[in-house]
């Protein structure tokens, strides 16, 4: 295990579970070396604008999704979640750029699959908050 960690409870058709998310070493298809291999790019560009390693804006923006979501979806077909959030990237006082990191969960919302950074929420019927 790379990293756990703390998710607030949702509860959607019995399917997820407690309130801790690990993210796993995983492999091409989750984990961290799925992140690192697809989505090191797009985090690397969007830590860019605030001058910090890739992987500090990646942790930081899953703690605040898992922790305070502005949207949570559950994909059926696939039964994964998906949660994001707004934010915001500053250098100094100075806010740069709006950013909406999706995170993606499996089935029991206790696996980290995957995480990057996206110009949008999560697409979907939203299931959190009500």
């Amino acid at each position: 295990m790379v990293h756990d960690y703390l998710r607030i409870r949702v509860r959607y058709g019995g399917y997820i579970k407690g309130d801790t998310a690990y993210l796993e070493c995983g492999n091409k298809d989750f984990g961290y070396k799925h992140t690192l291999n697809r989505h090191q790019k797009d985090w690397s560009a969007e830590s860019a604008y605030i001058k910090r390693n890739w992987r500090d804006l990646a942790a930081w923006s899953i703690t605040h999704i898992l922790k305070d979501p502005d949207k949570v979806v559950f994909k059926s077909k696939k039964k994964t979640w998906c949660w994001s959030r707004a934010i915001f990237l500053y250098r100094g006082n100075e806010k740069i750029k709006t950013i909406y990191p999706k995170v993606g969960l499996g089935t029991t919302g206790k696996r980290i699959l995957t995480a990057f950074p996206s110009r949008s929420q999560c697409s979907g019927k939203k299931v959190y908050p009500k």
